[in-house]
């Protein structure tokens, strides 16, 4: 009987786990470059339609034959705010994206938040804004030390002086355009100031196998969690692009130094903001994240570190995201129900990898990728993945014990074990 019951759940859990993979893929086929922000008629016939014919847009793709709304954002303006630490090789260009629409835009500015007036990303800083001195832009230095959170510490100085309402806080590895950054700040106007806009961030296409399994991680695994809790308007976002109003903010949460001594600020940041009845949607128009290339063990404690980050926070969701993998679930239910069961599980899984993966890296400029080469990619997340969980697990053995769960609920949920 006992045998009975379990082949039961754990059927059910594996039918439920894809369902959630499906609702997660439909929404994300909502995310697409932003072609639909122009203007048609009588001003795409323009003298300069040639020219733009002949242009790309930030994806990649054929650029359309209208003319992009610029001029000025809509609503009364944003900070953009540029958290930054030491300086990679596309530094410059990323940032540059983001000076370009402070010059371009009446109502737009940037800020630029370092620890240190030595830090490397200072020298770039300075160089962009000799290049670009019609740019509102103005850089924070030496900040106050306010947690244990180093991201928080450089923030406050420039969230607290930010001159509109509007704040954008984006991650030094990110990169926009014209309509990109129109599409960002029309679909947060459309959430209103009662809600929080963030972003899914994919990786534009880099060469190297390092590349390949990031590049299959974000459009895969790491979008499946956020794309299931937009669906579900439930509670969730990713830190490394969001826009909220700050009056907002203060008033539901107080200021920046509620969250200093969190290192998984963005998650308790969500968690209170959602608690105070905000709304969070996941904009259609992706993070587009342009790092240095990495090697494969950077990556490795990359992900070892966010593991770990997951653990202390969301303790529970870490282990059902483990479970969530078409390799773990396979072997489960070939243990439990049949063999049978795990292969249908894990093809089915795997055609849904497929899917999501193909739409979301397709949306950048890439060269021709075999389908072979996306398996191959998909299948060492996998296995990178399980690596990365069992190194975290390992590391952190007191997560098993009565005294820490208890002390996890206590101070993650506010309540008792």
């Amino acid at each position: 009987m006992l045998a009975v019951v379990v082949t039961g759940v754990v059927g059910v859990l594996a039918a439920l786990l894809l369902v959630v993979r499906t609702i997660a893929i439909v929404r994300c086929f909502r995310v697409h470059p932003p072609h639909a922000l122009v203007r048609s008629g009588s001003e795409s016939a323009s003298a300069e339609r040639p020219q733009q014919q002949r242009q790309k847009n930030e994806f990649g793709k054929p650029q359309s034959n209208s003319t992009l709304v610029t001029g000025q954002v809509a609503g009364s303006g944003v900070s953009i705010l540029k958290p930054l630490k030491g300086a990679d090789l596309h530094l410059r260009s990323n940032l540059e994206t983001f000076v370009r629409q402070a010059v371009q835009q009446a109502n737009v500015e940037v800020l630029f938040c370092l620890e240190t007036a030595d830090d490397p990303a200072a020298q770039v800083v300075e160089d962009l804004l000799n290049e670009y001195p019609t740019a509102r832009a103005r850089c924070f230095t030496l900040p106050r030390r306010r947690g244990v959170n180093p991201k928080i510490n450089n923030l406050y100085e420039a969230f607290e002086s930010a001159t509109y309402d509007t704040i954008w806080i984006s991650d030094a590895n990110l990169r926009t355009s014209d309509a990109h950054f129109t599409l960002t700040l029309t679909e947060f106007a459309s959430v209103g100031q009662h809600g929080v806009l963030h972003q899914p961030p994919l990786t534009v296409y880099r060469n190297g196998f390092a590349a390949a399994i990031e590049e299959a991680y974000f459009s895969t695994q790491h979008c499946y969690l956020y794309a299931f809790a937009d669906a579900m308007r439930i509670n969730g976002f990713n830190g490394m692009s969001i826009l909220l109003s700050r009056q907002l903010f203060k008033t539901r949460c107080g200021d920046l130094t509620a969250f200093s001594d969190f290192l998984a600020e963005d998650f308790f940041m969500s968690q209170a903001l959602y608690a105070a009845g905000c709304r969070h949607r996941m904009s259609n128009a992706p993070a587009m994240q342009n790092a240095a290339p990495r090697q494969p063990y950077q990556l490795f404690l990359r992900l070892v570190r966010w593991q770990r980050l997951r653990q202390g926070s969301m303790w529970a969701a870490s282990y059902l995201e483990l479970l969530a993998e078409a390799w773990t679930s396979c072997v489960l239910l070939t243990l439990v129900v049949s063999p049978w069961a795990g292969l249908l599980f894990w093809l089915v899984a795997q055609a849904q990898d497929m899917l999501l993966q193909h739409h979301l890296t397709n949306l950048f400029e890439r060269p021709p990728t075999a389908i072979a080469q996306q398996i191959v990619a998909n299948w060492t997340r996998e296995v990178h993945y399980l690596a990365t969980a069992n190194k975290a697990y390992l590391s952190e053995m007191t997560l098993f014990t009565l005294p820490a769960v208890a002390a996890r609920c206590n101070s993650v949920y506010g309540c008792a074990l």
